[in-house]
């Protein structure tokens, strides 16, 4: 429990726009949990279609990724899941990185 409050902690001093905000670590009734910002959107998921996506779509949700991706590693946090499901279509245009929950913090 303490390297799970430890690694949430680290992830909510990530600050980016293309990275969801944890707001808290929290507990009620015994049942630990976290807060984050609300992301209303699509799952990247959605998007996925047979035969793939143009090159421009492609490159429209791939780049804020990597802008995410570097953010975080900068803060040698390593995302470790990243997948169409982690991410989210924001209804604004945005491209937001979701679930760090095996994220691992790299010394």
């Amino acid at each position: 429990m303490a390297r799970f409050e430890r690694e949430a902690r680290t992830v909510a001093g990530l600050n980016h726009p293309n990275i969801v905000v944890l707001h808290s670590i929290e507990e009620e009734d015994e049942v630990r949990f976290l807060t984050m910002e609300l992301v209303e959107g699509q799952s990247l998921a959605n998007f996925v279609t047979p035969g793939g996506l143009p090159l421009a779509r492609v490159l429209g949700f791939s780049i804020p990724l990597a802008d995410a991706l570097v953010a975080a590693h900068e803060r040698v946090v390593v995302h470790r899941d990243l997948q169409p499901g982690n991410g989210m279509g924001t209804r604004e245009g945005r491209v937001k990185v979701m679930d760090f929950g095996l994220a691992k913090v790299s010394h």
